[in-house]
């Protein structure tokens, strides 16, 4: 009899020492999470954090690892910013490194028998397109070269329908002959429009 009293008591002894562990910790944990709700949340590195300072707020920026990559956004094509655009291809167009200019040949001075174009030509330049080498040359061949130069690159840029940044994307030199009396003189030269492109 007195050891199954003894054996009860021992029972209600765990039982009672099991629940004040229990609810210690109950207290503890509910201890912390008070605790956590005072204190003023840090800002987490790596995002933008705003401060107020006499009424006028800053960003301080993001800091990002020096591993981290960072994946360009896809843009629609249609978003996607040309400077300038390119001419969009119209019925009948040549295309010359992928600008599309008026079908030229149709209305050219003449063709040579090695099937090279003569856009145009006069007494002070002559515009060639030589098709093995899909490149044209501005040959001018006045002695106000200024003049001579101005009239050839307003000829070119009409017979191709293009404006001059787009000209400046093809292959174009101005040549001046050895002949003609100019200070330009055996010089071969890109587009006036184009010559501060070509020095950069």
């Amino acid at each position: 009899m007195l050891n199954f009293i003894d054996l009860q008591g021992k029972k209600y002894t765990i039982i009672i020492i099991a629940s004040s562990v229990v609810l210690l910790l109950i207290l503890v944990i509910s201890g912390l999470l008070i605790e956590n709700r005072r204190k003023p949340t840090e800002p987490i590195k790596g995002t933008p954090t705003v401060q107020q300072k006499d009424q006028t707020i800053q960003i301080s920026p993001t800091e990002i690892p020096a591993n981290y990559y960072i994946l360009p956004t896809p843009l629609p094509d249609e978003n996607v910013p040309t400077a300038p655009p390119t001419p969009i291809p119209q019925e009948g167009d040549i295309i010359l490194d992928g600008i599309a200019v008026n079908d030229f040949k149709q209305n050219a001075s003449r063709i040579t028998e090695d099937g090279d174009t003569v856009l145009a030509e006069s007494s002070s330049y002559q515009i060639v397109f030589y098709e093995k080498s899909q490149e044209f040359t501005i040959s001018i061949t006045g002695t106000d070269f200024e003049k001579s130069q101005l009239a050839a690159e307003n000829a070119f840029l009409v017979s191709l329908g293009i404006d001059r940044a787009n000209a400046c994307r093809l292959f174009v030199n101005e040549y001046v002959p050895n002949t003609v009396n100019n200070e330009h003189s055996g010089e071969i030269l890109p587009l006036s429009f184009c010559y501060h492109e070509h020095d950069e």
